[in-house]
């Protein structure tokens, strides 16, 4: 489901509009400590959360419009002042004045070069010719590589957020691996993965290769190789080819459409 698809509810003339949705809106998933999870936010009621396992029947329902999900920082969602709209065709789930106040203080973006916390850069494994390298904070535990479906991963070292930059920086250009893969590539690797022995050897591999190049940061901490696997909690021995995709795009208002489908696997 695209992220901030919501359905409205209709307002009387001349009554106040709250330009927030005005009902529960899918913000998409998250990989908490129980697995992965669906998040619903309401602009009266706050966020709640539903567990999303395997076999799980679900059903999205399409309303007029495609609302904006605001912006995130750490564990406060601030909903979009504007309640602004968001084209369904967008990548984003933000609109353009959320979107920018999303980066002026963001990691990814390098705008939030103050956080404390320590950093873990890391080397994901999604496919044959298909290994990242990115950093997550180390208090996440690895929940960032099993949101981004990575099927093997393992670190490559521990330090501050600018270390781990610059080793990110550095990792990406010299072993010729990139920050980014698109969706349509990962769903396809997993559905014919190969045992997780061939994905750690090409883990191995790019991480001895990592640990002998120069122009990495003092302050990162080298971690000894040690793969980790997410063929159980991804249930990678129960992933079929997809028979197709289903994208849901805002509808009129009436009649709603309701899209039921069930959920084969835990991804």
């Amino acid at each position: 489901m695209p992220r901030g698809q919501s359905q409205s509810q209709s307002q009387g003339r001349g009554q106040s509009q709250d330009p927030r949705p005005a009902r529960w809106q899918c913000a998409g998933a998250r990989w908490g400590h129980g697995g992965p999870e669906l998040v619903w936010r309401h602009s009266a009621q706050g966020e709640r959360l539903s567990p999303l396992t395997p076999d799980r029947p679900l059903s999205f329902t399409t309303g007029p419009r495609r609302a904006c999900v605001g912006v995130r920082r750490g564990v406060r969602h601030t909903p979009c002042p504007a309640g602004a709209e968001v084209p369904a065709s967008a990548v984003s789930a933000q609109c353009p004045d959320c979107a920018r106040l999303d980066r002026s203080y963001s990691v990814a973006a390098d705008t939030r070069t103050d956080d404390p916390r320590p950093y873990d850069v890391y080397l994901a494994w999604f496919g044959p010719e298909l290994v990242k390298v990115g950093i997550t904070a180390a208090e996440r535990e690895g929940a960032r590589l099993l949101e981004q479906t990575a099927l093997s991963y393992c670190l490559l070292g521990r330090g501050p957020l600018m270390a781990a930059r610059r080793a990110e920086a550095v990792l990406g250009a010299a072993l010729g691996v990139p920050d980014r893969f698109p969706y349509a590539a990962k769903r396809t690797a997993r559905e014919t993965p190969p045992p997780p022995e061939r994905r750690a050897a090409d883990l191995a591999a790019l991480h001895q290769r990592a640990r002998g190049l120069g122009g990495l940061p003092e302050s990162l901490a080298l971690a000894s190789f040690e793969p980790v696997h997410h063929d159980a909690a991804f249930h990678l021995d129960r992933v079929r080819p997809a028979p197709g995709l289903i994208r849901l795009v805002p509808r009129p208002p009436w009649p709603v459409v309701s899209t039921p489908w069930r959920a084969r696997t835990s991804i």
